[in-house]
């Protein structure tokens, strides 16, 4: 069979996602963007991804930023696909 572990645990799709998260939060723009999904297709992974609490969503004005929790970490880490993490912290909302 082609594809990896993770991908055959989660879907093609929903994997990309996951594995795309590592290296930095993301909103669903920018992940459809990078993956060549669309927007809504994005949005139906992130939404099956934060119910198995794989990913968080932060909010920082109107843009929502999801990366991954420490579940997605762990989960990533026991599929060997966890890169190392770039710094670009989430913005904090404004009080």
């Amino acid at each position: 069979p082609n594809g990896t572990a993770l991908e055959a645990a989660l879907g093609a799709g929903r994997a990309s996602v996951l594995k795309r998260l590592t290296p930095m939060p993301s909103t669903t723009t920018e992940l459809a963007n990078q993956l060549h999904l669309s927007p809504a297709a994005i949005s139906a992974h992130l939404t099956r991804l934060k119910a198995a609490e794989l990913i968080e969503p932060h909010r920082s004005g109107r843009r929502v930023f999801y990366r991954l929790s420490g579940a997605g970490e762990s989960l990533l880490g026991i599929f060997g696909e966890l890169e190392k993490p770039k710094t670009r912290a989430v913005p904090e909302p404004m009080p």
